[in-house]
C-alpha cells in the first residue's frame, strides 16, 4: 500500500527547484536568500545536515519578519504548492 509523501517536503521540492530554475539559488543549490533558506528549512526541518545545521537557527530567525512571511506566502503561491499559507515557528 503507498501513502503520500509529506506535504512539507513536497513543498520543499517545489519552491527549491523553481527557485533553482529562476537563477535565484547557488550552484549547489542553496537558496540566495536567507529568509529563503528559512522556509524551507521550517517546511522541512530533516533537510538541515552538516554546516546547514549551524546556519539554521539565523535562517529561521530571518524567516520570521513580516517581509519573509509575506516572501514565502508568495513563493508558495508562484511554485504551485498546496498550502498557500504559512505558520513560520511560533507566528
Amino acid at each position: 500500500m503507498m501513502t503520500p509523501g509529506h506535504p512539507g517536503f513536497e513543498d520543499v521540492l517545489r519552491v527549491l527547484f523553481g527557485l533553482a530554475r529562476d537563477g535565484e539559488a547557488r550552484p549547489n543549490g542553496v537558496p540566495r536568500r536567507v529568509s529563503d533558506l528559512g522556509l524551507l528549512i521550517d517546511l522541512d526541518p530533516s533537510l538541515v545536515v552538516g554546516v546547514l545545521r549551524l546556519v539554521a537557527p539565523f535562517a529561521r530567525w530571518s524567516a520570521r519578519r513580516p517581509s519573509a512571511r509575506h516572501r514565502a506566502a508568495e513563493l508558495l503561491r508562484r511554485y504551485g504548492c498546496e498550502r498557500t499559507e504559512l505558520r513560520i515557528g511560533n507566528q
